[in-house]
């Protein structure tokens, strides 16, 4: 994907000026954007009005000039003396996109101090901005979508600090927050968002929506995704599961450097390596199906060095921290490929950290000289390829 979003946009038959005869009732005033020096009255969905000033509009926005020019048909329906204009837009979309225009609400700051804005305010900024062409708060609500759902690595472990910009205190995360980000990637033309927004739909249960959520939110939620993304969902978790699963077991497997060489405890460190990289391989497999994990690609650093320690020394301990470290570093790079994505821009993924990209779980197996280990490397094989055939794309990283 590629290019900057048009200026340009057809006409709606349903926006515009509309004769005293079509209106049914009359609309509430908006208590927050019913300006007493307004010129002009713009009513959402024939509900809610908001009055401002036109010519601010039309300063910031072509399509509000080209829609405030159109000429009036017979009677020209007024509001508190205002002409009224009808728009298709949800109310509560174009609230927000006011406030920002005629009220000059920052949503982002307030005196220089980061201000969480949720993902729901977002898109209606993202939305109404690009439907009207106001490139600048496009850019700013595109800006701030793109501090959480990063493409930096460094950025992407930082939860607290990510979190900052999305959740206040007392505001919880949406689960459809993921899925409302993949369709504003694909309406902006913004690829860089879809990969994390998709990692994140794994928070989700195994049919992607709320265990907690009722059968119509569910069919909701369901319907929200398009069939090919569904699949991009449930297929990058069976990819995801096998290749770091898999790297896990290959690290301790295949590297002669553990225990570390300066190890003087060597005995002790192997034993405890052997229980920690097990439990992590398992726990990696049910954080991909939990939907309380804040991020799975953190879980079997986390998972090892809690069920490895105190057993290892600091230099074993080190060591089997940077080698983990580099692997989550390597599935991260090949994120876009787990979810089948074209993203330009993303980082690489450096052949010379692919040591283990064309081992098989035999030869895994068969490198190492622990009789319990081999048993364990066989079984978690057999468990992980259970997941089922997801295709012969992976197959290097994962056969």
């Amino acid at each position: 994907m590629s290019g900057s979003p048009s200026r340009k946009r057809p006409r709606h038959e349903a926006e515009g000026r509309i004769s005293q005869t079509d209106i049914v009732g009359e609309p509430q005033r908006d208590e927050e954007l019913w300006l007493s020096d307004g010129n002009i009255v713009l009513v959402a969905q024939r509900t809610v009005a908001f009055r401002v000033h036109k010519s601010l509009l039309a300063q910031r926005s072509e399509i509000f000039r080209d829609l405030f020019s159109l000429p009036s048909s017979g009677t020209e329906e007024t509001l508190d003396g205002c002409p009224v204009v009808h728009l298709i837009d949800p109310p509560d979309d174009l609230r927000h996109l006011f406030s920002v225009l005629c009220c000059g609400r920052n949503y982002y700051y307030n005196k220089d101090k980061v201000q969480p804005v949720s993902v729901k305010v977002l898109a209606a900024l993202i939305r109404m901005s690009h439907k009207y062409a106001i490139q600048d708060v496009l850019a700013d609500a595109l800006a701030r979508l793109q501090r959480y759902y990063t493409a930096n690595l460094a950025e992407w472990s930082a939860i607290a600090s990510r979190e900052q910009y999305r959740f206040a205190d007392d505001v919880k995360a949406d689960p459809e927050d993921a899925i409302t980000v993949i369709e504003l990637a694909r309406l902006t033309d913004t690829p860089s968002l879809l990969p994390t927004a998709f990692l994140s739909c794994f928070a989700l249960d195994g049919t992607t929506v709320p265990c907690s959520s009722s059968a119509r939110d569910r069919e909701h939620i369901l319907a929200r995704l398009a069939p090919e993304d569904l699949t991009r969902i449930l297929r990058g978790r069976v990819k995801m599961t096998k290749m770091h699963t898999f790297r896990i077991f290959a690290i301790f497997a295949m590297r002669k450097s553990l225990p570390s060489a300066e190890c003087r405890t060597s005995t002790n460190c192997g034993k405890a390596m052997f229980a920690g990289f097990g439990n992590a391989g398992h726990d990696f497999i049910l954080s991909v199906y939990q939907d309380d994990q804040d991020d799975i690609l953190l879980s079997s650093l986390s998972g090892y060095m809690a069920n490895s320690d105190p057993g290892l020394c600091a230099k074993c301990r080190g060591d089997v921290e940077t080698a983990l470290e580099n692997n989550r570093r390597i599935v991260w790079e090949q994120l876009p490929d787990l979810f089948d994505l074209q993203v330009d821009g993303w980082p690489a993924t450096d052949p010379d950290h692919c040591e283990y990209s064309m081992a098989t779980w035999s030869t895994v197996r068969a490198t190492t000289n622990i009789p319990d280990c081999r048993r364990l490397i066989s079984t978690c094989a057999m468990n992980v390829v259970a997941l089922g055939d997801v295709g012969p794309a992976d197959s290097t990283c994962i056969s």
